[in-house]
């Protein structure tokens, strides 16, 4: 039996859970058998690890710019703080950085294939949308888009280039 609750998942099989969970780790699966049958699982940490880098970068990067949104920049002028917070795209930078790491995480988890070249086209699908109703709102110009757009994308490449470092520094010692 397979259930659920938010992104926690829980299976009870119909044997010992312990040796299954043990088989995990030493393939480097974080499995928690919190029951004699019952397996805990959950999502990779590394898509919330580079979406909370990918924002606060962003953050640091538009109080250093302090480059008008479109709106006030063609409206007459900043109306409120926010206003002076265009670069880059906060939003676009999170649907980059959360999608990116999910490929990264489904891929060195074995998905390979069309699968895999099916979701990267959803996710830059996805991408390329946030950015643009963005556009649209008036909240960002073209290159705040894009900058966000590639700044999302290499904070997951360096959160999973990191992590990657520690694994086979673990399998050295």
């Amino acid at each position: 039996e397979v259930r659920g609750s938010g992104m926690m998942f829980g299976i009870t099989l119909r044997g010992p859970g312990a040796p299954v969970a043990e088989a995990c780790l030493a393939r480097g699966l974080l499995i928690n058998c919190t029951a004699e049958r019952v397996l805990r699982l959950l999502p990779p940490l590394i898509i919330a690890e580079a979406a909370s880098l990918s924002a606060l970068t962003t953050e640091l990067v538009k109080m250093a710019a302090g480059r008008q949104r479109p709106s006030a920049h063609f409206g007459g002028g900043p109306i409120s703080p926010s206003d002076n917070n265009a670069f880059y795209s906060g939003h676009t930078s999170f649907a980059a950085a959360a999608g990116v790491s999910l490929l990264i995480a489904l891929g060195s988890r074995g998905m390979s294939g069309a699968g895999l070249l099916a979701l990267g086209l959803l996710v830059n699908i996805l991408v390329c949308l946030t950015g643009y109703f963005r556009m649209l709102a008036g909240r960002h110009f073209l290159t705040d888009a894009v900058a966000g757009a590639l700044a999302g994308t290499l904070v997951a490449l360096t959160v999973a280039w990191l992590h990657r470092s520690r694994k086979e520094i673990r399998k050295d010692a």
